[in-house]
């Protein structure tokens, strides 16, 4: 053999023993291993049951681990003692706590091979047999909701089948020994080819025919304009990719905390010079327990806020307060819990602040406690995403990108010739268009050159999906639409765009969802809604029909357990001031959605629906009723419908009594910026609206209570609310409305020993059962009609 064969076959045998010793399994393996990657936010004990065949779960066959609570899924490993070799049944008790937790994975580890689980895989194998509800999937994985202080779960047939490849006992060899070879041949392959390709060109000969034929050097201005060009492609493509990555690193506030009471945390956050805003929060539902608990609030993923309000939920008498960390990744930012109160500008509806040695003891006195913090936490903050983003990827593959640009544009001849003869002046009004095309991108690679607007659109906006392999289909899309409400001066140009339809033109700059009436007043609009304005059907009367049966049979079922029902449909704006819509909106009908569904249920049910447009139409000669410049009825038009609701429930509850008159009220009118029609366009600073408020003139009777845990939660928009009166006497209200009954709750709350309102756009008759009240409100304003058919709990609720 040559020397070249010999140095060919030295090469192959260490590439191969190198990867051999990397890959051969151990002759000693680690014993069998059950690994559940879980999330549960308290402390508690883990226990796995096991048996050989032919045998029983014991207290002797069993195995435990202490787990400590943790925001996000973690790995909980249990080992099985060392002479366990063949495992026929497993039973998982997954903690001592009737509390809900998440299983995201198992992993059944073996001395030699692995047996994975996914939540699908999980939910077909595992069996809920003792003190669990029926499994629910969600997007981290599979729901436990613990019912006791005893659950656990059980293996069936088809997961032991699946983790026998775990306990096979023989060592595997054929798998590394062939990985192995694959890499010698490949490194061998690696080498040879580079040998020939560098002999090649070292026989190229550079003749003077081949010189003459390789293109001049080319001019300066050329070599500026690669130059820019390749620099704009590195900054772009880096900070595309650099804002991707930071994307999937989520910054969040890690709280861990006692709360004795179910309860919804929220963080608000805002930058210089904007108001804390539901749009800008993040929330999660804590359930209540004597044990410690961590709560996971998330903050912004494609920015960095300075200021932060922290909302200690609105059922809580006390709050203890351990720990507060700021995590982005493995990094973390640990803040004293003393500091929270020392950095606090404003404390609201907090009556005590303990500091002891286990943790700040917080004492609340409404049901809106916050702090809001005025230390700027922007750099902190800032200098944690960076450390927790390790990011090596994202100059290189910027740098790859600009080189291929760099190449495209280099050998381009007709780019060398445009850019090569350019003349100075037309190369200074082409470099400003690019540039102003630039400033955008360059903005939003450096958020500083971005001033935040204190007005925003009212709408949350697309943010930056991760970038996966799984994502790679869907990607780009989420890009677009992520850089469409993301890109650099958007917020200004908008308020710009919005101030010259709106102010000058008197026009919307939505016309697709806001419509600009006369006189200033502005009115919500979609592709349904406009047809409500035009005078259109909406439903046939097959239709109409399906619907009556449907809340005749809710009647019903509420008559059978003695329980009356009142269905409120309050109206549209434009259906009570129709002289101020735009001169362009022409009726082809007189009926309303409204008029059509209440004159079928007039004509063939024994259901009627409430209609106070005559006591609105009445009214607004006095005072306005609706906000010019909201969707919603303002105070006073809440009263007018109100008298009338009362005036209906009193035919079936003669003992309610009267209504509370319009003289029990000072009436003062409040200018704010809350207006959300006027924040769909960010003017809300320019269109305000004035409310009249209603302030009693002696203290109310109805005082707020806890609601409680209730079934159906899922489907509130907001936590239930409960007010109670000392009349125990007095009937029990149970409500069920959208946002035309929050004006409505204090009022209504006076007349009940108990009145439970509900935020959901749902009948759940499960709350009926658990409350047994001895009314039920159903509200929904008129623009809500067209949900009718959806208006449903469960498929046993459904249409005919």
């Amino acid at each position: 053999m040559s020397t070249r064969a010999w140095a060919y076959l030295l090469l192959f045998i260490a590439v191969f023993a190198t990867a051999w010793q990397l890959l051969r399994y151990p002759q000693d393996p680690a014993p069998i291993r059950v690994a559940v990657l879980v999330e549960t936010p308290y402390d508690d004990r883990f226990e796995l049951f096991y048996h050989a065949p032919g045998a029983q779960f014991g207290q002797d066959r069993s195995v435990s681990v202490e787990v400590t609570g943790h925001v996000g899924p973690q790995w909980v490993v249990l080992q099985l003692p060392d002479d366990v070799g063949d495992v026929a049944g497993l039973r998982l008790d997954p903690g001592t706590l009737a509390v809900p937790l998440t299983l995201c994975g198992m992993e059944v580890r073996g001395r030699f091979r692995t047996a994975r689980f996914d939540a699908e895989a999980l939910e077909t194998g595992l069996i809920p047999s003792q003190q669990l509800e029926p499994f629910k999937r969600s997007e981290q994985g599979l729901e436990l909701r613990c019912t006791g202080g005893d659950p656990y779960l059980t293996a069936n047939a088809e997961f032991m089948q699946q983790a026998a490849v775990a306990f096979d006992p023989v060592r595997p060899v054929l798998g590394p020994v062939f990985i192995a070879s694959l890499a010698g041949l490949f490194s061998l392959l690696l080498v040879i080819s580079i040998r020939n390709l560098a002999a090649r060109r070292s026989e190229v000969e550079v003749t003077p025919a081949v010189a003459a034929a390789r293109p001049p050097w080319p001019r300066a201005p050329f070599i500026v304009a690669v130059i820019a060009i390749d620099l704009a492609t590195l900054l772009a493509t880096f900070g595309l990719l650099l804002r991707t990555h930071t994307a999937d690193a989520l910054l969040t506030l890690d709280l861990r905390m006692t709360v004795r009471r179910n309860d919804l945390f929220h963080l608000f956050h805002r930058h210089e010079g904007t108001p804390f805003s539901g749009t800008a929060s993040s929330a999660t539902r804590a359930i209540g327990s004597p044990r410690p608990q961590w709560v996971r609030l998330e903050l912004p993923k494609d920015t960095i806020p300075p200021f932060l309000r922290l909302d200690f939920g609105a059922e809580q008498d006390t709050v203890v307060l351990h720990e507060a960390i700021f995590r982005c990744g493995a990094a973390m930012l640990v803040i004293p819990v003393d500091s929270l109160l020392e950095w606090a500008s404003e404390t609201h509806e907090i009556d005590t602040v303990i500091h002891r040695q286990w943790g700040l003891v917080i004492v609340p006195v409404g049901r809106d406690p916050f702090f809001a913090l005025e230390r700027d936490l922007s750099g902190q903050l800032t200098a944690l995403r960076e450390s927790g983003s390790p990011d090596r990827t994202s100059l290189p593959a910027a740098i790859v990108v600009a080189l291929l640009v760099h190449l495209a544009v280099w050998r381009s001849q007709r780019t060398r010739r445009t850019l090569g003869t350019m003349r100075t002046s037309d190369a200074t009004l082409a470099g400003g268009f690019i540039l102003l095309l630039f400033l955008p991108l360059l903005a939003l690679l450096h958020p500083g050159l971005d001033a935040a607007q204190r007005y925003t659109e009212k709408r949350h906006l697309a943010e930056l999906p991760a970038l996966g392999w799984k994502d790679l289909d869907t990607w780009p899309d989420g890009v677009n639409e992520w850089y469409k409400d993301h890109f650099g001066f958007r917020s200004i140009l908008f308020r710009w765009n919005a101030m010259l339809h709106a102010v000058v033109m008197h026009t919307s700059p939505l016309p697709d969802r806001l419509l600009m009436g006369k006189d200033g007043w502005m009115y919500l609009t979609n592709d349904k809604v406009i047809g409500n304005y035009h005078g259109q059907k909406l439903f046939t009367f097959e239709e109409l029909e399906r619907i009556r049966i449907h809340y005749e049979k809710r009647q019903a079922w509420l008559h059978a357990r003695g329980i009356p029902y009142v269905l409120l449909v309050p109206p549209l704006k434009a259906n009570v001031y129709p002289e101020h819509l735009p001169d362009r909106i022409h009726r082809m009908g007189a009926s309303t959605w409204l008029d059509e569904v209440k004159e079928h249920f007039a004509r063939y049910s024994t259901l009627r629906i409430i209609d106070m447009r005559p006591a609105l139409l009445e009214g607004k000669k006095e005072r306005e009723v609706y906000y010019r410049t909201d969707i919603h009825w303002n105070p006073y038009g809440a009263y007018l419908g109100y008298r009338v609701l009362m005036d209906s429930m009193r035919t079936v509850l003669p003992q309610l009594g009267p209504t509370t008159p319009i003289g029990a009220f000072n009436i003062t009118l409040d200018v704010n910026e809350g207006a959300d029609l006027a924040q769909l366009i960010a003017l809300n600073d320019v269109f305000t609206r004035v409310t009249p408020k209603l302030v009693p003139v002696r203290p109310p009777r109805a005082v707020p209570g806890e609601a409680g845990a209730l079934p159906g939660s899922a489907f509130f928009h907001a936590p239930a609310e409960l007010f109670t009166t000392s009349d125990t006497a007095a009937p029990r209200l149970l409500m069920f409305h959208d946002s035309f009954g929050l004006y409505l709750k204090p009022l209504l709350a006076e007349h009940f020993s108990r009145s439970l309102f509900v935020w959901t756009g749902l009948f759940i008759p499960d709350i009926v059962e658990h409350e047994r009240p001895d009314i039920v409100v159903q509200e929904f304003m008129e623009m809500f009609i067209v949900n009718m058919p959806l208006d449903r709990y469960n498929e046993n609720d459904a249409l005919p």
